[in-house]
């Protein structure tokens, strides 16, 4: 019997991954209030670029390996074996690539007399290294359906080496290279338990089952590099632009946009084996619609509760920085575009259809930067945030036209636009509300009053629907 003929996830599977995507993404909520008023603002800076030069050299050293191993699981008879033989190439490679990246950046900065100003940068390779190890295990484990050894790599791959890093900051010495040590050393704990954990093995028990996930996941490469930089670049675009000070202060407000990629991210753990187990099948429309309306829900839970949240919360996790309240109001509208690209995704890499991914995302990316640039350079950091919803936005219906076309007419876009008009228009509302603590208050709790509502109302009709 196929791998794919497996049971689907459960409603206590997506709690689960739910709880993962949840650690990921509070992680940094915890950690970011005391870092940052224990590290100087040059020194958080330093850390902050970090986090994200890691996401980026990830993206690279991964080489879209991860669906292919997830896939793998659900093609063939031995898929398990199949899938844990990628597995261990992708671990190989990335601890290989990282290493070797390691001894070039000494070599050329000790020449240059500038490896003790660019050590946590340096620090950011190991780690690369060793999350690919995890993120490759992970894949895995994701298709086994353990959704709680997943969660365990997810807190160990985020809460754990910022909870190290920090604890380093407030014993040792309040800098960033021992920051990026001690998260090196909590990735290295945790990628040693993903290995336990998934067991992957030697490539070469499965050589055509690697040069095939190479093949499918090769096409991926682009367009990965060019989503982190979706994500993440307009944080180094900062840097670039305006120094350590100016990118740190806009990464302290960016977990109003990480917060749902996360959650979202996480929850695609579920989506995307059902999918792909669907197809495999043969009963993929009714598997699509049903995560198509989850992920619209997801996405509004995480729209609306980011607006309301975004006035109190950056209070909390920066201070009395009315610029950055604004601009937190203003990313959580990347949950729309976010969810409809992984649903699209998702059913793209089922039906094998990858190619559009080598060009479609870097333009989208290549156009979104370019609009950057002017915000960027005037530090206008709510309009850069707008930018970035742009690009999200644009990502989402482009793969959904795609997907479309490869016979996905399940998958509807209505929804998406929908919820769209709706988030814009509270964020407009936001905007126009004083950025105070007292403001905020009453901003969230007005909102949930709604909510609450709004749910007491839908669950009512519901009820009398199902009596009929």
């Amino acid at each position: 019997m196929k791998s794919g003929l497996r049971p689907l996830s459960t409603s206590r599977q997506s709690l689960l991954y739910l709880l993962g995507a949840g650690i990921q993404g509070v992680a940094p909520l915890l950690i970011q209030p005391i870092a940052i008023r224990v590290l100087d603002a040059t020194q958080w800076g330093r850390v902050g670029v970090s986090t994200v030069l890691l996401q980026v050299g990830l993206v690279i050293l991964l080489a879209g390996l991860p669906l292919a191993i997830t896939r793998a699981y659900f093609d063939h008879d031995d898929g398990a074996g199949r899938s844990r033989a990628i597995a261990g190439a992708s671990s190989i490679l990335s601890v290989l690539i990282a290493a070797v990246a390691v001894l070039i950046s000494v070599v050329l900065l000790s020449a240059s007399g500038d490896l003790a100003a660019n050590l946590p940068f340096v620090l950011t390779l190991p780690a690369m290294g060793l999350l690919s190890v995890v993120v490759s295990c992970q894949a895995f484990l994701r298709a086994e359906q353990k959704a709680l050894h997943f969660i365990i790599l997810s807190a160990g791959s985020s809460l754990f080496p910022h909870a190290l890093g920090l604890t380093a900051i407030l014993v040792l010495r309040a800098d960033a290279t021992v920051y990026m040590a001690a998260f090196c050393l909590g990735m290295a704990t945790t990628a040693l338990a993903a290995l336990l954990m998934a067991r992957p093995t030697a490539p070469g028990r499965q050589p055509q089952a690697v040069k095939e996930a190479i093949f499918i996941g090769l096409p991926v490469l682009p367009h990965s590099l060019a989503m982190i930089l979706l994500m993440q670049g307009d944080s180094l675009l900062l840097k670039v632009l305006e120094g350590d000070v100016a990118s740190g202060r806009y990464i302290a407000a960016a977990a109003f946009a990480l917060g749902p990629f996360a959650v979202l991210a996480g929850l695609n753990n579920v989506w995307t084996p059902r999918i792909m187990s669907a197809v495999s099948a043969g009963t993929a429309s009714d598997d699509v619609r049903a995560v198509t309306r989850n992920a619209v829900i997801v996405a509004a839970v995480l729209g609306f509760g980011g607006i309301a949240g975004a006035n109190l919360g950056m209070h909390v996790l920066a201070g009395d920085l009315p610029e950055l309240v604004q601009l937190a109001k203003v990313l959580p509208l990347v949950s729309v575009g976010y969810a409809l690209y992984l649903v699209s995704m998702a059913v793209l890499f089922a039906l094998k259809r990858t190619r559009s991914f080598a060009y479609m995302t870097l333009l989208i990316t290549l156009i979104t930067g370019l609009l950057a640039i002017l915000p960027a350079e005037s530090q206008n950091l709510t309009v850069l945030a707008a930018v970035k919803v742009f690009g999200f936005t644009a990502l989402g219906f482009v793969y959904l036209l795609f997907a479309r076309r490869a016979g996905a007419t399940a998958l509807s876009g209505s929804p998406f636009v929908l919820l769209l008009v709706s988030l814009s228009a509270t964020t407009l509302l936001a905007l126009l509300i004083p950025t105070t603590v007292a403001a905020g208050l009453w901003t969230l709790l007005g909102s949930s009053g709604i909510a609450l509502a709004a749910t007491f109302v839908v669950r009512r009709r519901l009820n009398k629907f199902k009596a009929i």
